[in-house]
């Protein structure tokens, strides 16, 4: 059987050739209200060639179109407090057509092709807080929110008779967490001492695009495997001379424990999932 699967997969595939050419403008205005405020537009365009691939679990070619994205960008960049505190912030939005997604298409974890999602959106916000106290101590904090949606995503599945067709339009993107977030502080003493402790936030996320985690093949709808949100805190202390420093650095020093890339399940079983990274000094 193992020799069958290598010959297989040794053999010949034809490929198409395919050449892409594509002009990409940018355009973008900034507008300084005085020395430490200013707001700049920027509206560009992306793009990404198409290409072929081989299913390794069919041993099969595959190819893929190109993607194109359309990029709205408002952003505020401002300093307060006589330079000690930064405040910017970004409003964002992107119009994608036929973006190029990696889809599993059964039970076996190399069974995965290139498709293309007819069109997609992806918006949201940033914003960031950065504070020097003094010389020594300075604090951080950022927030941002990215709302992604394929609005139109047709998935044929060919069966070696009727096609079967998979709608996951309305679903967010894989491994992407809406909402995430950070917060910290940095001290590093005039007399050696360096000391760093910081909180990462993300939300929940779809995981690796497949219309079989999702239950859509027994019409189950909303039965989608996530990754888990988490809260991890991480660490550092030291004590620095002139040339040399000595540190503990700790990660995940809270021993936070969440799963994620839950894979294909087969009758609601998970048959592949990975843990969170243990606490480690």
């Amino acid at each position: 059987q193992l020799l069958a699967s290598a010959f297989d997969a040794n053999q010949d595939i034809p490929f198409t050739d395919g050449n892409f050419t594509e002009v990409i403008p940018k355009i973008g205005v900034s507008y300084r209200w005085n020395e430490d405020i200013t707001a700049s537009f920027i509206l560009q365009q992306g793009f990404r060639s198409g290409g072929v691939g081989v299913n390794t679990a069919k041993a099969t070619p595959f190819q893929f179109d190109p993607e194109f994205t359309t990029n709205y960008e408002l952003s505020l960049r401002s300093i307060w407090l006589d330079g000690k505190l930064s405040a910017n912030a970004n409003i964002f939005y992107i119009d994608w057509e036929e973006q190029q997604i990696d889809v599993q298409l059964s039970a076996s974890s190399f069974d995965v092709e290139v498709f293309n999602a007819g069109a997609s959106t992806l918006q949201g916000f940033e914003l960031e807080l950065n504070y020097q106290v003094n010389s020594e101590l300075n604090f951080y904090s950022s927030l941002g929110q990215a709302k992604s949606e394929f609005t139109d995503f047709l998935i044929v599945v060919p069966t070696g008779s009727d096609d079967v067709v998979f709608d996951l339009s309305g679903r967010s993107f894989a491994d992407s967490p809406e909402w995430t977030a950070n917060a910290g502080f940095t001290y590093k003493g005039d007399n050696g001492v360096l000391a760093n402790a910081s909180v990462n936030y993300a939300d929940s996320s779809n995981t690796l695009t497949n219309p079989y985690s999702s239950g859509l093949e027994q019409g189950n709808e909303g039965f989608d495997l996530s990754n888990d949100e988490r809260t991890l805190v991480n660490m550092q202390l030291g004590y620095e001379w002139e040339s040399i420093g000595v540190y503990l650095i700790g990660k995940n020093i809270l021993d936070e424990q969440y799963i994620e890339n839950p894979n294909i399940f087969t009758e609601r079983k998970i048959t592949k999932q990975s843990l969170s990274a243990p606490r480690q000094f």
